[in-house]
């Protein structure tokens, strides 16, 4: 009996065994250029069942089904591929073909003119902590920022300078929509900061030329300052230092978190610390406060709000040249600023994603010069959306539009003056990866504004090939426009129908080499001015012209000495305008030639202390001397600089992260002259010097 049931099991078995059929499938697997591939892992899709291909490339692979399967073959930094077989007895011959999986690391990055500071990209130029912590900008952005190639400050004025380009020419955007006010407003000969924090940002992406045509209104550069991401979990920052205090707090709930922000300035301490030059009337200060939003409104989808509300106050009397600046009259500052910004991401789909901006900003500057009382506001309502389609493997297509609605308004002595524009620009834009070494940007914008009552059609491309793991070049073309600046002929109602747009056509050739230890950047660059503004008593035209080239060199080594990192940052430069009232081409007055950092940083981790040294050296400005017939053919000395500067992290606290900076700027009491003042009958001169000799600079803040 149990002899039977031992039959009738072996005969269920192999009657089993020969329903299932079994399949042999094996192969070769390479490249698009027939190179066998050794590792790749060929399994049965659902099953734990596999093999692997030899050093030839070669794989077999037995498989019991009864039902069709799926094989996948997977490699590291290769495209999947995925093959349905049919139960079949026998041999099936099934040779792969894997291409490489394009991604950051391995793939032609668009970037000529182009520096980045990305927290979430694993290879970027600087990173946003570094821009603000290694040159002992104190948490200044625009401080941070000068010390990259292409980039100056002229000392006595705020904003930047990039390649040859007055300040107006420079635009900041937050989360796609332009800040028309960046920086706190100034009081003449005195340089100001921007008026956002910087680590409130995640992204930041310098274009010193060569910029995407989803932007435009910026002869220059932009600045583009991306809002952090929202927040995983509830943080605070407590900062004091010898200016200003400030606190803020990130709250995250389940789907949404709110950051609020406080700040407060005033000199005084930091005046009584650092003898100033200027004869200050009073003590300036300010106070601000942001405010972020955070809505998640589906799985892939952001509402975020930002708003940034400051005042500011500053007065001082200065030297007067009509007695020879015996004497001093009053120049006085008040200021207040709104910007918001509210915008919103979506994932439509797997090759379509959203991105819709809307933005209300306020600035209005009341001032007294001597016995004159001006009043310069203005009310900028604007918004932009953009749809990106991904296609390929990288490949994406970019289109949208962006508005500009203003009111300018000033009141010169009680004369009113206003001026409304509307402007609007289309673009389109395509990053296509030819290959893995080879990609193209090309874009298009239109612009039509009503205040010249005229558009303009501004194309950009940029190419880009991978020459190595961590090395390419690029050469990028583009156009760009923008209307001449309002306030002269705003206090003069000039009709600026007339005129038409400013336009810079820029040329530049990058190399660079980016790794986690090495970074070089070269750049060369060639800009050619049009159409600038001259201006004259009441006539204004555009009959300006010039151009702006140079070579712009940046090095970062963390490798070569142990426990050092410097950074190395040259620019060359040389240009020429005819624009405003300049009788003829000359070399700006905002420009110099030549420009250097030095960037030095040691490395103590086990006392968690970063001491390091800053160099600069500028060579002089031009600055008009009425003596000379020659226009701006004077210069100012050299400028040196010699700034030492610590950052310490000490374990304060159980939990949090504290740091502790200090920077000795200047240390060696270089005097800085940055121009020149003559009085109104040429016989006396005086030096316009930076805020003081010596600065320090102490700063102590709790991230917790």
């Amino acid at each position: 009996m149990f002899f039977k049931y031992i039959l009738l099991t072996f005969f269920i078995v192999a009657f089993t065994c020969y329903s299932i059929a079994q399949t042999t499938v094996k192969g070769t697997i390479s490249t698009k250029k027939k190179e066998t591939l050794i590792g790749v892992n060929i399994k049965v899709k659902g099953k734990t069942i596999g093999t692997a291909s030899d050093q030839n490339g070669y794989y077999s692979l037995i498989i019991n089904e009864q039902d069709s399967f799926v094989l996948v073959y997977s490699m590291v930094g290769h495209e999947p591929v995925e093959k349905k077989f049919s139960p079949d007895a026998g041999e099936q011959i099934a040779n792969v073909v894997l291409r490489v999986k394009y991604t950051e690391l391995n793939t032609v990055n668009i970037s000529a003119g182009s520096f980045e500071a990305v927290s979430s990209k694993k290879l970027v130029t600087v990173k946003p902590r570094d821009i603000v912590q290694a040159t002992g900008a104190m948490g200044d952005l625009a401080s941070a920022l000068s010390v990259l190639p292409g980039s100056q400050q002229t000392g006595v004025e705020e904003g930047l300078f990039v390649r040859g380009g007055a300040n107006f020419e420079a635009k900041t955007l937050i989360d796609g929509i332009v800040a028309p006010n960046p920086y706190f407003s100034s009081v003449p000969d005195v340089s100001q900061k921007s008026r956002y924090l910087p680590f409130l940002f995640n992204d930041i992406n310098f274009s010193t030329g060569g910029y995407s045509a989803q932007y435009g209104q910026a002869l220059s550069s932009v600045l583009l300052l991306d809002i952090k991401p929202m927040p995983d979990t509830t943080w605070n920052i407590f900062r004091i230092n010898n200016n200003n205090i400030m606190y803020t707090h990130f709250h995250r709930l389940e789907k949404s978190a709110v950051g609020i922000s406080g700040n407060y300035t005033n000199q005084a301490l930091n005046y009584s610390i650092n003898k100033q030059y200027q004869d200050w009337n009073g003590t300036p200060y300010n106070m601000g406060s942001d405010i972020i939003l955070y809505y998640k409104t589906s799985k892939t989808g952001m509402l975020k709000a930002y708003v940034n509300l400051n005042q500011s106050y500053s007065s001082l009397n200065k030297p007067d040249p009509a007695t020879n600046f015996s004497d001093t009259y009053l120049y006085e500052m008040k200021n207040k600023n709104v910007f918001s910004n509210i915008n919103i991401k979506e994932v439509l789909s797997d090759k379509l994603s959203m991105f819709s901006a809307f933005s209300f900003s306020f600035n209005e500057d009341n001032i007294m010069n001597d016995t004159i009382s001006m009043k310069m506001a203005n009310n900028i309502f604007q918004g932009r959306s953009t749809m990106t389609y991904f296609y390929g493997d990288l490949s994406k297509l970019r289109f949208g539009a962006e508005f500009n609605n203003s009111q300018y308004i000033s009141d010169l002595s009680g004369t009113n003056f206003d001026r409304n524009g509307f402007y609007y620009a289309p673009y389109v834009e395509s990053d296509i990866y030819l290959t893995q070494k080879l990609a193209l940007r090309a874009g298009l914008r239109f612009e039509n504004s009503n205040i010249v009552d005229n558009y303009n059609i501004a194309p950009r491309a940029s190419l880009s090939y991978k020459t190595g793991k961590f090395s390419q070049f690029a050469f990028s073309y583009g156009d760009f426009y923008q209307l001449p600046e309002e306030n002269d002929m705003l206090y003069k109602n000039y009709n600026m129908k007339d005129l038409g747009y400013e336009k810079s056509s820029h040329y530049i050739l990058n190399f660079e080499h980016i790794s986690d230890s090495l970074i070089v950047r070269c750049e060369l660059y060639y800009k050619n001015y049009a159409d600038l503004l001259k201006s004259g008593a009441n006539v204004f035209s555009n009959n300006g012209s010039g151009y702006a080239g140079g070579l712009d060199v940046f090095v970062r080594d963390k490798k070569t000495f142990r426990n050092v990192e410097y950074w190395v940052s040259y620019s060359y430069l040389k240009t020429e305008r005819n624009f405003l009232d300049y009788p003829y081409p000359v070399m700006p007055s905002f420009a110099a030639s030549n420009n250097v950092y030095l960037v030095f940083r040691y490395h103590l981790k086990r006392f968690k202390t970063y001491p390091g040294i800053t160099y600069n050296y500028t060579s002089g400005r031009p600055y008009y001397n009425p003596n000379n017939p020659d226009f701006l053919n004077d210069h100012t000395p050299d400028v040196h600089d010699l700034s030492l500067n610590f950052i310490i992290e000490p374990k304060l606290f159980a939990k949090g992260l504290t740091t502790i900076m200090l920077n000795f700027g200047n240390l060696l009491g270089f005097e800085h002259v940055y121009s020149y003042r003559y009085s109104n009958d040429g016989s006396v001169r005086i030096p316009v010097k930076g805020s003081s000799l010596r600065n320090i600079s102490m700063l102590f803040r709790v991230f917790f």
